[in-house]
């Protein structure tokens, strides 16, 4: 991508005959026009779903032309909470610029009953050659498919059985997913 290039042909005697080579040369200009711009492209990712048991999506990014410096990519998770990438940079250089380089998001854990979870991937230039800078980032939409729901359980009490003399059971009671507000149990005997 290095513009409209204009350069000059120099056509001179060269010969033998001394009336040829008595002639001046004649010099012209031209311009080479070029068909190369600063661009470059994401696939389409494998998946538009990610899982919070790890599934996980690729994609790739390539320039269009050779940049004349090294061109530096930022891949950046909207939520990093739901959804991972590797590697966090792509870097193209003039020898690898037509080489596409893999990118993949894995989905990422919580205790949270939180639902489908939608997020995005920014790949956008960040640093290197002029022209490649001047480009606009590609977003991408995910969605993290949670593996949570509300759920709560009570162990087995320890005995099954209390007494009047101060004979008692325990018991425990436990949250399934991590709540995103207090959690209140009422525990209430049939016979007070």
């Amino acid at each position: 991508a290095d513009g409209d290039v204009a350069y000059s042909v120099t056509v001179s005697v060269v010969s033998g005959d001394a009336d040829y080579m008595a002639l001046a040369a004649v010099s012209f200009g031209l311009t080479n026009e070029n068909d190369d711009a600063a661009s470059f492209s994401v696939s389409e990712p494998s998946s538009t779903a990610t899982s919070e048991a790890g599934g996980s999506a690729t994609f790739s990014v390539v320039l269009g032309s050779e940049p004349f410096s090294e061109v530096v990519f930022n891949v950046v998770s909207s939520d990093e909470n739901e959804g991972a990438v590797d590697p966090a940079t792509v870097t193209f250089t003039p020898q690898d610029w037509n080489e596409a380089q893999a990118v993949v998001v894995t989905g990422v854990d919580d205790s949270l009953a939180d639902g489908d979870v939608a997020y995005s991937v920014t790949v956008s230039v960040v640093s290197g050659d002029a022209d490649y800078m001047a480009l606009a980032a590609v977003s991408l939409g995910f969605t993290n498919e949670n593996d949570d729901s509300a759920s709560f359980s009570v162990s087995e009490p320890s005995s099954t059985a209390t007494s009047e003399a101060g004979g008692s059971a325990t018991f425990s009671v436990v949250l399934g997913s991590e709540p995103f507000s207090e959690v209140v149990f009422n525990v209430v005997s049939s016979d007070e």
